[in-house]
């Protein structure tokens, strides 16, 4: 390209107005209350948040030692203990003398609605044991009790060892039988 023509059409970019960067300010703009002040809803957990998923508009939110159970509007539900756990207690049983206590941290949170309204929990204490939260269908909204099974020896529930149990979770997954 000829450098004479090249310099007149830089000269002539230079020059749009359009090629500033300027925007022409829109009449709306003139119309805006930049004053408004908005309040929107929060929530504040009493331990880190790890996992959250929704139910028919409930919120439940996985943290570390609780699952909480939140309106719309972030308004608590309902808040489940899972922790602290004595390192050596799984399904509410401890399986040797002593043990620490261990923080349970929320690995894994799914609901359910399939047969009926479930939430499954799986933390890292308690040997990775799986938890079936019912939702009860008579109460609403639906809010995370004490109803809670453990995933464990079929026939008796609540008794089994972590090597019989029907759903553990780990650190490389989640494993059912």
């Amino acid at each position: 390209m000829n450098p004479r023509l090249l310099h007149a059409v830089m000269l002539l970019w230079v020059s749009c107005s359009s090629a500033q960067g300027q925007c022409d300010k829109s009449p709306e703009t003139n119309q805006l209350n930049l004053s408004v002040n908005y309040e929107l809803p929060t929530f504040t957990a009493d331990f880190p948040i790890q996992n959250m998923v929704t139910l028919d508009g409930i919120i439940y939110v996985g943290a570390v030692n609780r699952i909480y159970a939140l309106a719309p509007n972030l308004t608590k539900l309902s808040e489940y203990h899972t922790g602290p756990l004595l390192s050596n207690e799984t399904c509410g049983r401890t399986l040797t003398g002593g043990g620490s206590k261990v923080d349970n941290h929320n690995i894994a949170l799914v609901v359910e609605n399939i047969y009926d309204k479930g939430l499954y929990s799986c933390g890292s204490a308690d040997n990775g044991v799986c938890r079936r939260h019912v939702l009860d269908e008579d109460t609403s909204p639906k809010t995370v009790d004490e109803h809670v099974y453990c995933f464990a020896d079929k026939v008796r529930k609540g008794k089994g060892q972590p090597i019989d149990s029907d759903v553990v979770v780990s650190a490389s997954g989640l494993s059912g039988a």
